[in-house]
């Protein structure tokens, strides 16, 4: 994994807030030559040391519903929502390299995103583009640092990270994988490494800084298990069954003493049918880019729609995910526009407050994403063609992350915990 300094942080947020004017919607192009639109040029050009900056908005909404059950099960709260602001520079390195594979085009994105607190972030996001210009185009994965110091390392495969047909064609359709490794480190050096497969069945690790251990393992038909304190006198054991008969059961094994007395938990069979991942995607020709992306008029009015519907159902953790992403993309300027809508609906609960978990077959926490971000201005290096950027919006993707990540902590902790009141104090971090 690429390892990127604090110092580098700051350097590249300082470069991204001095070429952006520190915020969105400046719409001053970054120092550099003046662009020489090429219309009829590429739809997805590149070229080294090309340079964009886009912006836009993040909308956040979350809320849970009312719950029945125990009184201390999970309280609802009214409606939150916060609103962000996204400011991004994006900059084009070629025949770049990534986890060994060469011949990538490396798009090294310095993104600055304000809303409760500032965050910035440093992505560089790899590409495979088509030889000849036509074919697939590839995501094999990325590295990223943020402010908070949370390192992110998503690798992808050649049979997965297809996120466009070149050239634009009315009427294509495609599919993609939920194929991929992912890394995610924190800066008290906790790590979450995930490999998961095609159909979204998945087996995770979570190492912590006192060398405990917590594991995960989805199957396909939606069964699996989640050991906590794995290998300790402290292990809990969470196992699923498939659903059946339209329920889910959960059996959960804690250390008790003489010996362990299992718990059992039904739940109504909340999965949905299909399967635990799909990834679609259509290009819907070209149509009219809509008003609230609110791009330069300079940059055109049209442009093709490739559309993306993606879902991914994680069965341990108790949770769906459902993406609609609209990609506008202008020929000879490349993507100009993306909106897009995340939710995430939770129905089991491991922060502890209702014990170890708390399990339902009915939602008990809506999380909402719904981003536009468009191209506001460029500087083209490399000559006479005009060459945008690809942006790939991520805020879902390490909301979940993180997520799973806050998840298995606060079960290792409430497992902690849980022994300290049977068999004395233990240290906590």
């Amino acid at each position: 994994m690429k390892t990127y300094h604090a110092a580098l942080l700051g350097a590249a947020v300082v470069s991204a807030l001095a070429a952006c004017g520190g915020g969105g919607g400046s719409g001053t192009p970054a120092p550099g030559p003046s662009p020489n639109p090429s219309p009829a040029g590429s739809f997805r050009p590149a070229k080294n040391g090309d340079s964009f900056h886009y912006d836009g908005t993040l909308v956040e909404t979350f809320w849970r519903p009312a719950q029945p059950g125990p009184s201390n099960a999970p309280s609802p709260v009214p409606t939150s929502t916060t609103n962000w602001t996204v400011d991004n520079l994006t900059t084009v390195a070629t025949n770049a390299t990534f986890h060994g594979m060469g011949g990538l085009t490396d798009f090294a994105e310095n993104e600055v995103d304000t809303g409760l607190q500032t965050i910035s972030s440093v992505t560089d996001d790899f590409f495979l583009f088509p030889a000849s210009g036509a074919g697939p185009l590839i995501e094999d994965g990325f590295q990223s640092i943020d402010s908070n110091f949370v390192l992110t390392d998503v690798q992808r495969s050649a049979s997965s990270g297809v996120v466009d047909m070149l050239p634009e064609t009315a009427g294509a359709l495609w599919s993609d994988t939920a194929l991929r490794t992912s890394v995610e480190t924190d800066p008290d050096r906790q790590t979450l490494t995930r490999y998961t497969n095609a159909d979204g069945s998945y087996a995770e690790t979570d190492a912590f800084p006192d060398g405990t251990l917590s594991s995960a393992i989805a199957n396909p038909d939606g069964s699996g298990l989640y050991q906590v304190l794995k290998g300790t006198p402290s292990e809990t054991d969470y196992t699923y069954t498939a659903p059946a008969g339209g329920n889910i059961t959960i059996t959960v094994t804690a250390p008790a003493s003489p010996v362990p007395s299992p718990t059992v938990f039904t739940v109504p069979d909340w999965q949905p049918a299909g399967g635990l991942a799909s990834d679609s995607y259509a290009d819907n020709g070209i149509v009219a880019i809509p008003a609230g992306c609110a791009l330069p008029a300079n940059f055109g009015t049209h442009g093709y729609d490739v559309s993306e519907h993606r879902t991914a159902v994680d069965p341990i953790f108790g949770s769906i995910e459902d993406v609609t992403e609209h990609a506008y993309i202008v020929q000879g300027r490349g993507v100009a526009c993306v909106t897009r809508h995340d939710s995430l609906t939770a129905y089991y609960d491991f922060t502890g407050q209702n014990g170890l978990a708390f399990f339902a077959g009915t939602p008990i926490q809506y999380t909402l994403f719904d981003e536009t971000i468009s191209l506001r201005a460029e500087s083209v290096l490399s000559g006479r063609s005009h060459r945008p950027a690809f942006v790939v919006a991520r805020g879902a993707m390490r909301l979940v992350d993180a997520v799973r990540m806050h998840a298995a902590r606060a079960m290792r902790d409430a497992a902690q915990r849980a022994r300290a009141s049977r068999v004395g104090p233990v240290r906590l971090r």
